[in-house]
């Protein structure tokens, strides 16, 4: 599913996370899957505390972050889909 600022996106409710420091594990019990998450993809997970659109998320990241528009937009959409297809977030068409 193409990824784009309407898209929605939210935690799989079935991964576990716990955070260490700065960071982010992530641990999927289905198959014992864990993911480390650093800084910058810790506070994507959390801001995703409650389905949010990726234009949503990006805007949480660049009021916390200096970084431009375009980069932060290509490295959230490469989150999400990678995330995605590791099934610990779920993507939804836009409503």
């Amino acid at each position: 599913m193409p990824v784009d600022d309407a898209t929605r996106i939210r935690r799989n409710a079935e991964i576990l996370s716990a955070g260490v420091a700065d960071e982010t594990i992530l641990l999927d019990p289905s198959d014992w899957m864990y993911v480390g998450f650093n800084e910058t993809a810790t506070r994507i997970w959390a801001a995703l505390d409650q389905p949010r659109s990726v234009g949503e998320v990006i805007s949480v990241l660049l009021r916390d972050y200096d970084v431009d528009r375009t980069t932060c937009e290509a490295q959230v959409t490469r989150f999400v889909e990678e995330m995605s297809g590791r099934g610990l977030l779920i993507v939804e068409p836009a409503a």
